[in-house]
């Protein structure tokens, strides 16, 4: 499809002479104007004229629409760029909206040709203004053009000039200030015309203008073309009145030349002169200079070294800290004018004179024939860094041989650190929080440096970006003291607060030296005590035993002055001085939470007895402030006496006793008094039993209240019986107990005295019962009872309410003549039982029968009447009978009253009589009507007035029609029929149930009326046409007596040419009165002719024919047929077909069409009006790939008709835009892009093209990323291994395809994140001793250390400084240097300190930081000097193998600072043998990180002497120097008579330690995993060797640690599942014997008697649910299935008390609430728990099966 429409394009530009294109440009963007042949510049003007979408014209400077001379080139305005990629580019109209692809608008552009889109034109130019052109250059970066873009007459208009903006133009230094020459801007604005040239110039005495090298002009569009923003750029210094002009470029015509200009004076600033330098001291460089020439500002000078480091002061003379190895390059500029002065340079040369030798000169001594050579070292300026050891060395070569001495020489420099300063801060005391405080930072300053101290700082951190008083309003600093050099500030906090304790740090600032000095100090401050009380609950009064009781304990603190969040801890101690614990149950401690200065200690109970609670108690409150710096006063405490009483006795009494009569009134009150604040609630019960029930006083149904006093101590139940009934009688009980042992009334004894108080008492109330009767009575009671009638029997029991007030039920049974009892379910006899407190039954027969059953005979009902009292004496149930007989059914009987013929106009009485039985089931169906020869009517439509009578007893029926007078149409014959079907209840038609009766019957009456003349003719006949239908009206001036039917014939002009005849309307009294006719189903608009008919049994008379016309109306159907004809983006064509002419209701006259696109926008359409009947139509205001639904409609003389709708879609089209939002989002290697689609896509996106370029590598990649129809937002990762790396920048182009082809692209860019950089490349030297290499730095002299390194080689970001750290090999920090001069290729820094020492390691950590943060840490171990050891290796054990071959030798581990340099260690064995008398040494030499060494191939029968020592070594010569050696440990050689000591590892039973055995002996160890007793055993056999150890006792490693971890938990409700079926896993897996053990035993022992005890315990809810009821029952039952496997002496000690527990865990489990029936059956256990009623359980059997034998 793309390839069709593409050859579809290019054959239509070829046939419009189209034209050639211009070549792209090599490089960059342009604007190319085809007809003139010429690049034009940007913001160039031009005529209409001048472009045109073919090849119109030839070069000639003409702008004309008429074709003159075509040349072959295409005369557009090609905006074109030298990246070679199709469909680029967009074109703007000045308004900001896009200018359409494709021929559809008279202005359009054209993106077919490579590289370049093209602004072309056939017809006229609508917007007049400055259109811009937004194109990707060869890097795909988007370039905006501007060309102004006028019709013909406007293009020419010579009056309307740019104007610049009267205003002067803002002015920007752009530059640094040591840019030569600076860099500057102008901008200023212009209207009107866009400016295409500026050209500036500056008036300083002569007149030039300012070179094309010197001068950049920009221009940006504001506010379209209304405005344009013009920007000057300077490359020079120069002093005068600039002045710029702005002109519009007419291309073909003369430029329009701007009549006003921009304006403003800039000066330069004096330049300084006479720079100079003096170097004060070793690190000390004064500059000086002549000041600048008098300018209007003060001037500032502005201080580079080596272009950096920019200094800026307003003083002539400068002292910068320079090191005097190393040259320098000075700038000086001047600033205060506009632009900068010139920049005047010196340069620092170094000084290299510092050392030197003077030239060995021989001096002959004749004394003794010696030569003296002399070397004299010369230190023109003595510099720390040179102090140090110096060796003076000769060489002697006589022929013989050659002789070396050397001399060493030690320097040292007394006097300061000339590199640092000391800084130390010194406080008097510690702050207490209130008062006033000072810190006073003193600081040392080397003599040389005192007026070098720039600044003195106190901040709170390192970094300096947090200065104490900017932080802390309360904190002032005095102005600093200098006393020589010696400098003091001082930091007062006044006053000190809790939120001042904290790190300061005072930092100083030499200006000779590049990194600031520093010291820190913790301070710690210290808080008042706060004051602490303690209130009771209750306050007074008695306290009881087991009544609750709180003591409240507050804290309170000045929160002035502490201004921290605190928080608190408590101790409270009871009268005895032991602090109560936190977790005890009774005496519940409730420690502060959070901020809360409160704790509480709760009594639940207090007591007396177990624990006397009386007494003084004690809170102590401790209050912290969770800083380690901030102390407190000794902690505070409070006291409160607490005295505790006996608990008295709990009453319970009922206010009144004794008998009561039927009637009268009884109030019964049951009082319970106990002490207030009972921990728990007196279970209180009041109820009422009698012989067979027990109520609860809230079930009695009788009025009762409940009422406690204010205290909660004395609780009343009152009862009233009002009056009082039989129901009332039994025995009434009030019981209130309680129980208070431990907290919460736990059970436990151990925790407080056992306190139990129960009281009750009764009150006995009797009644007796009278009896009842029971009758039966029948409905109906008399007469007949026939079958399929319905019948029933009333059974009502009658008790004497005069005294048995209270309500009672009754219960039921019917019993039938077979004496079987009628269930209570059947259909057809349906029994109804008594109902609440009624005292009927009915038996209903639905219907009674004697056919499939017989009804007939003695029914009996049995009455039982219940009370709900059981006290009274119920008698025996009551039973009534009754006889029943069913006879069969009569017939039914329908009859006529009266028979016979009558005459017109008499009057007759019709009546139709049904006779059936009473109360059948079912009603007789009847139907009463009438029938003639053409037509039958029921009785209700015979419109003449009839009656429905019934007797009272439903069974005679009368249907009554009066005829008065009777007429001809009353002829006819009538017809009464009756039927009734009886089948089963309610006629359900199920012969199962009952006899099947049916019966019918029916009775004819025939009444014949004779016709005497014909009809007479219709006359006044009018017409009222509608659309569809015709109200005709008509008179009948006289009537025949007789039927008479009138109809209207009739046809249709048109449409319905056939006959049709009317609904006939037949006659009635009326006379000379209109009768009306209407006839539809007519068509609209359409002619008829009709006659009026009328017609009785003579015959039929007609009018003459008459005609009318239907009204036209809206038409009812739409065009058909409606659709798409063509496939183009920007125009559709919809064709359809007309509605059938029937449909259309009327004379046409057009079409409506409106369509809307799915956005709601609606496009061009016919006009409601449009009166041509074309059905066909062109859309011209479409967009591409955007669906339409058009609605069409037709429209006739009435108006719209309904609508159709035309759905379609256009084509496709490439993007109008390109993708939205296109962000990134980087990480250090991989970049992720997100974009969504354009917003005018055009067509379904099918690709995305993602250029991402490197620019620090210059690599680029190119992505085809496919889409789904649909997808929105896509993000795509660039993830290319080696692509980016951390801190690369990166630019990416992205854009949209559709089918078509690719739309404009849209552009980001960014920078990849920063990483951790790599370490500084540390200038270090290696050196090897024992095979373990050693890296280190150089070292100057015993304080002076040399630290050079090299930036790091993938610094991974902007390195931001350097630190170095210099610890002490313990860790703890010694010193820090930061070095921020981070723009260097080398780096050396020279750390002098008198703190370090020789023979002391020190951790050198060299980091590297950057954006990122910390870099990636170097560090060395560095010594100033290594020492002679002074140590030797300690604890030191021989163990030698069983063959005396090899000795292995161990040893506790020296540290690099316990040995005074990079060492080794030494092992010597010395030998002596006692055969050979020989003596002899082997020496070892082994690495510093081992502590071990086994010593292989040695004499099996020589005894040794094993020594130690160490040796350091600097790998410079020095070393190794040797230490002291260890005292000698002898070895004796192997005893052939004993096995040595051994240690042998098992995997899974531990390790075991063997002693020496003699020969032939066994050695027993025991076991490290247990069990209790248990050894294993090893037998030391010939040649001394050992047997293999016998461990099969031992329990296993795993195991033994599993019970010993299990044994450990506390059970708690929470936890009891999990332990569980952990301890089932256990057992389970617990297969080996030696695991099988007591230990264990006991283990799973003391776990089941725990959750024994936690599950039978009343007084804890257990809520587990039924499959963890059912999961732990099961767990129990295999763990005690499972140790039956274990030795019996080893189940003997814990057998009963397993078992035991094991009985209580079931027991207790399987009766929970939610216990489900449960079947486990094991191998050795089977149990089964079941749910069961006691009154059905009968006994549970087991049956084994054992080897197929029951």
């Amino acid at each position: 499809m793309s390839f069709w429409l593409f050859l579809l394009l290019l054959q239509q530009v070829s046939s419009q002479n189209f034209g050639s294109l211009s070549p792209l440009p090599n490089s960059g963007v342009r604007l190319f104007l085809g007809e003139e042949n010429i690049t034009i510049a940007n913001f160039s003007m031009i005529a209409a004229g001048l472009f045109h979408d073919i090849d119109v014209d030839s070069p000639d400077g003409n702008a004309t629409n008429n074709p003159i001379s075509a040349d072959g080139q295409n005369d557009g305005l090609w905006c074109q760029s030298s990246l070679n990629q199709n469909m680029i580019g967009t074109w703007y109209y000045p308004d900001g909206t896009t200018v359409p692809l494709g021929f559809g608008s008279p202005l359009f552009a054209n993106n077919t040709a490579t590289g370049q889109i093209g602004l072309l034109r056939n017809g006229g130019i609508d917007i007049q203004g400055l259109y811009s052109c937004v194109i990707p250059n060869e890097e795909g970066i988007n370039q905006t053009l501007y060309v102004a873009a006028y019709g013909n007459t406007d293009f020419i208009r010579n009056d309307e000039l740019p104007v610049i903006d009267s205003s002067s133009p803002s002015f920007q230094l752009l530059s640094s200030v040591d840019a030569d020459p600076p860099v500057f801007s102008l901008s200023f604005n212009v209207t009107n015309r866009s400016p295409t040239i500026v050209t500036c110039s500056v008036d300083n005495g002569n007149q030039f203008n300012v070179s094309d090298n010197d001068l950049i002009h920009t221009a940006a569009t504001v506010n379209n073309d209304v405005q344009v923003q013009v920007l000057v750029t300077f490359r020079m210094r120069m002093s005068g009145l600039f002045k710029c002009s702005a002109s519009t470029d007419r291309i073909t015509t003369t430029p329009l030349v701007s009549t006003t200009m921009a304006m403003r004076n800039i000066s330069v600033t004096g330049s300084p002169s006479n720079l100079t330098y003096s170097r004060d001291s070793l690190f000390s460089v004064t500059l000086g200079w002549s000041p600048s020439a008098v300018i209007s500002a003060t001037p500032q000078y502005h201080v580079f070294v080596n272009n950096s480091n920019n200094v800026i002061l307003s003083d002539s003379t400068l002292t910068l800290s320079l090191r005097p190895d190393d040259e320098y390059n000075i700038g000086l500029v001047a600033t205060g004018e506009d632009l900068p002065g010139e920049i005047i340079t010196v340069t620092v040369s170094q000084d290299e004179k510092d050392i030197f030798l003077d030239t060995l000169e021989p001096t002959m001594i004749s004394v003794n024939d010696s030569v003296v050579h002399t070397l004299i070292l010369n230190f023109s300026s003595l510099k720390v860094s040179q102090a140090g050891d110096y060796v003076c060395g000769a060489l002697l070569n006589d022929g013989a041989g050659t002789i070396s001495i050397t001399s060493n020489y030690s320097v040292s420099i007394q006097g300061f650190d000339f590199n640092h300063v000391d800084i130390s801060i010194n406080i008097s005391s510690v702050p207490v929080a209130g008062n006033t405080f000072n810190l006073s930072c003193v600081i040392l300053v080397p003599p040389n440096f005192v007026e070098d101290l720039i600044s003195v700082r106190w901040t709170y951190d390192l970094e300096a970006s947090q200065d104490v008083t900017s932080e802390n309003n309360d904190a002032t600093l005095v102005p600093v003291v200098r006393n020589g050099n010696i400098f003091t500030s001082v930091l007062t906090l006044d006053p000190v607060k809790t939120s001042d304790a904290g790190q300061y740090y005072c930092q100083t600032t030499i200006n000779v030296f590049n990194y600031v000095d520093y010291t820190d100090i913790d301070l710690t401050v210290q808080t008042s005590p706060p004051s602490v009380s303690i209130v009771a609950d209750p306050p007074t009064g008695p306290i009881y035993e087991s009544t609750s009781y709180l003591l409240t304990c507050t804290a309170t603190v000045n929160t002035t002055i502490v201004n921290t969040p605190v928080t608190a801890s408590v101790v409270w101690t009871d009268p005895s001085g032991n602090v109560i614990p936190t977790n005890e149950t009774r005496r519940q401690v409730i420690p502060p939470t959070g901020n809360s200065l409160v704790s509480m200690l709760l009594f639940q109970p207090i007591d007396t007895g177990l624990n006397n609670d009386g007494g003084a108690y004690t809170c102590q409150m401790i209050i912290n402030l969770n800083n380690s710096l901030i102390t407190l006063s000794q902690p505070t405490n409070t006291t409160f006496d607490v005295a505790v009483e006996s608990l008295p006795l709990m009453t319970v009494n009922f206010s009144s006793v004794g008998s009561v009569e039927v009637g009268q009134n009884l109030t019964i009150t049951c009082t319970i008094t106990a002490v207030e604040r009972l921990v728990v609630t007196p279970s209180i019960t009041f109820i009422k039993t009698n012989n067979t029930d027990m109520e609860m006083l809230s079930d009695l149904n009788r009025p009762y209240t409940i009422t406690t006093d204010g205290t909660g101590s004395v609780t009343n139940y009152t009862l009233i019986l009002d009056p009082v009934r039989f129901e009332d009688s039994g025995m009434y009980t009030c019981m209130a107990e309680f129980n208070v042992t431990g907290f919460n009334n736990t059970y436990d004894s151990s925790t407080a005295t056992y306190d139990y108080q129960e009281a009750s008492h009764v009150f006995n109330l009797l009644i007796k019962l009278p009896p009842f009767s029971v009758s039966i009575v029948a409905d109906p009671p008399t007469g007949p009872i026939y079958e399929s009638t319905s019948y029933f029997l009333t059974c009502t029991a009658t008790v004497n309410t005069t005294i048995v007030d209270t309500p009672v039920t009754a219960s039921v049974v019917w019993t039938d003549p077979s004496g079987n009892v009628i269930p209570t379910n059947e259909t057809r006899r349906q029994v109804i039982p008594p109902t609440g407190n009624s005292l009927v039954s009915m038996l209903l027969f639905q219907p009674i029968d004697t056919g499939l059953s017989n009804d007939g005979g003695t029914y009996t009902c049995q009455m039982i009447i219940n009370f709900s009292n059981s006290i009274v004496t119920l008698r025996q149930p009551t039973n009534a009978t009754l006889d029943v007989t069913v006879e069969s059914l009569p017939p039914m009987t329908v009859n006529f009253s009266s028979v016979g013929s009558v005459e017109v106009g008499q009057s007759l009485t019709i009546t139709c009589t049904i006779i059936t039985v009473e109360r059948l089931v079912v009603t007789p169906w009847i139907a009463f009507m009438k029938m003639n020869d053409t037509d039958m009517e029921m009785l209700f439509n015979l419109n003449r007035p009839y009656t429905i009578t019934t007797d009272d007893t439903g069974s005679v029926i009368n249907y009554t029609l009066i005829l008065d007078p009777v007429r001809f149409e009353d002829d006819g014959m009538y017809t009464c029929m009756a039927e009734f079907n009886v089948t089963g209840f309610n006629n359900t038609n199920d012969p199962n149930t009952a006899t099947y009766d049916y019966q019918e019957a029916s009775d004819v009456f025939t009444l014949i009326v004779n016709c005497t003349i014909l009809p007479f003719v219709a006359t006044s006949v009018t017409t009222i046409p509608g659309t569809t239908s015709a109200n005709i009206s008509f008179i009948i001036p006289k009537t025949s007596y007789a039927i008479e039917i009138y109809s209207i014939s009739y046809t249709g002009q048109y449409f319905q040419a056939t006959q049709a005849v009317s609904m006939t309307r037949m006659s009635s009294s009326f006379v000379n009165k209109p009768i009306t006719i209407m006839l539809t189903g007519l068509e609209e608009d359409n002619v008829y002719q009709f006659t009026v008919d009328s017609s009785n049994c003579l015959g039929t008379t007609q009018t003459g024919v008459l005609n009318f016309t239907t009204l036209p109306a809206s038409p009812v159907a739409s065009p058909v047929d409606c659709a798409n004809i063509t496939f183009l983006s920007y125009n559709v064509t919809l064709a359809w077909t007309a509605p059938a002419l029937i449909d259309q209701n009327g004379a046409p006259v057009g079409y409506n069409l409106t369509c809307m696109n799915t956005k709601g926008v609606s496009v061009n359409g016919l006009s409601p009006t449009q009166t041509s009947m074309n059905t066909m139509f062109t859309i011209t205001d479409v967009m591409p790939f955007t669906g339409y639904t058009c609605d069409l409609s037709f429209i006739n003389v009435v108006g719209e008709g309904p609508f159709t709708q035309c759905a379609f879609e256009t084509a496709q089209d490439t993007p109008n835009d390109g993708p939205q939002n296109f962000v990134s989002s980087p990480t250090m290697t991989t970049v992720t892009f997100m974009w969504s689609k354009p917003s005018i896509p055009n067509g379904i996106i099918t690709e995305y093209k993602l250029r991402v370029a490197n620019v620090e590598t210059n690599n680029d990649t190119v992505r085809s990323i496919p889409v789904p129809p649909g997808q929105i937002d896509i993000m795509y990762t660039v993830d290319m291994k080696g692509f980016f790396s951390a801190y690369n920048n990166y630019t990416a182009t992205v854009t949209a395809s559709t089918v078509i082809g690719f739309g404009p692209i849209s552009t980001t860019r960014g920078r990849t994140l920063p990483d951790m950089s790599s370490p500084p490349l540390l200038n270090t030297r290696s050196f090897t001793i024992s095979n373990t290499e050693f890296t280190t730095i150089e070292s100057i002299d015993n304080h002076t250390i040399n630290v050079t390194w090299f930036p790091p080689t993938t610094p991974n970001g902007q390195i931001m400084n350097y630190t170095i750290d210099v610890n002490e090999y313990s860790g703890a920090k010694l010193l820090r240097r930061t070095v921020t001069d981070v723009n260097k290729d080398k780096f050396t820094d020279l750390i002098y300190n008198t703190m370090l020492t020789p023979g002391v390691p020190y951790t050198i950590t060299l980091v590297a930081y950057n954006e990122f943060g910390r870099g990636m840490p170097i560090e060395v171990t560095v010594f100033t000097k290594i020492l002679t050891p002074s140590v030797s290796p300690s604890g030191i054990t021989v163990i030698r193998s069983a063959d005396g071959k090899n000795v292995t030798i161990t040893w506790n581990r020296i540290t690099l600072k316990e040995a005074r340099g990079f060492f080794e260690y030494t092992i010597r064995l010395s030998t002596k043998s006692s055969r050979k008398r020989q003596t002899g040494e082997l020496a070892y030499r082994v690495p510093y990180t081992d502590t071990s060494y086994t010593a292989t191939g040695l004499n099996g029968q020589a005894a040794y002497a094993v020594s130690m020592g160490l040796s350091v070594d600097d790998g410079l010569g020095q070393g190794p120097i040797a230490g002291p050696t260890s005292n000698p440990i002898e070895i004796a050689s192997p005893d052939p008579y004993t096995c040595i000591m051994e240690t042998t590892v098992s995997t899974d039973r531990g390790m075991f330690e063997w002693p020496v055995t003699a020969l032939g002996s066994t050695a027993n160890v025991s076991c490290p995993n247990g069990p209790t007793g248990a050894v294993a055993t090893r037998r030391c056999v010939t040649n001394s060797t050992w047997e293999s150890p016998n461990i099969t006792s031992c329990a296993t490693t795993e195991v033994s640690r599993e019970f010993r971890n299990i044994s450990k938990i506390n059970i708690t409700t929470d936890n009891v599942v999990t332990v569980s079926e952990n301890l089932t896993n256990l057992v389970v897996s617990t297969t080996d014997t030696a695991d099988q053990n007591t230990d264990n035993i006991e283990v799973v022992s003391t776990i089941l008697n725990q959750t024994a005890r936690l599950l039978s315990d009343p007084m804890i809810v257990m809520s587990l649910s039924s499959s963890e009821l059912s999961m732990t029952t099961e767990n129990t039952v295999q763990i005690l299935d499972s140790i039956e496997e274990w030795s019996p002496n080893v189940l003997e000690t814990e057998s009963n008390n397993i078992i035991n527990s094991f009985e209580r865990i079931v027991d207790a489990l399987i009766n929970q609430d939610n216990f489900t029936n449960i079947t486990i059956i094991e191998d050795d256990i089977a149990l089964k728990g079941e749910r069961f009623q006691q009154s059905e359980f009968s006994g549970i059997v087991f049956t084994a099966v054992s080897s197929g034998r029951v």
